[in-house]
């Protein structure tokens, strides 16, 4: 007979909180597991301790209170750190959450123009060369 593994204070923890909220048994194994648990409970107490998420006690139950605006600063916060150690500017407009999109080339398709020549270098084969050496629109070879 196998013996069960020994699971940690953190283990405990976030099984009973999953077992007390309505989580899919899958997500509460993955939670519970031996490294879901101190990620889980990391990321509570950070929440915890920056102010976006706190406890409200009402009529003896606790009811837990999600801070939109306070997380907004947070990670507001946490982008300017990650700039400053990057070296990266800040955009001229943060209204969005997603980085500006790649500016397109003058071409009207976009795409960057290249020569496809084999004396140029170009990656594409030249269509004459392929009709001579016979490769263009030939069926496959047979198999033996």
């Amino acid at each position: 007979m196998a013996r069960r593994a020994r699971k940690s204070a953190a283990q405990q923890v976030v099984g009973l909180a999953t077992d007390v909220l309505p989580v899919p048994s899958p997500l509460k194994r993955a939670l519970a597991s031996k490294y879901g648990a101190p990620i889980v409970l990391a990321i509570a107490g950070a929440a915890l301790a920056t102010g976006v998420v706190s406890l409200q006690w009402t009529d003896g139950k606790p009811n837990v209170v999600i801070d939109k605006e306070r997380a907004k600063q947070v990670e507001e916060k946490v982008v300017d750190r990650i700039r400053k150690r990057t070296g990266e500017k800040a955009p001229a407009t943060t209204s969005s959450s997603f980085p500006p999109a790649p500016a397109l080339d003058s071409n009207a398709s976009g795409l960057q123009s290249f020569d496809s020549t084999p004396s140029a270098g170009g990656w594409l084969p030249n269509n004459s060369e392929q009709q001579r050496l016979g490769r263009l629109n030939a069926p496959p070879p047979a198999r033996r």
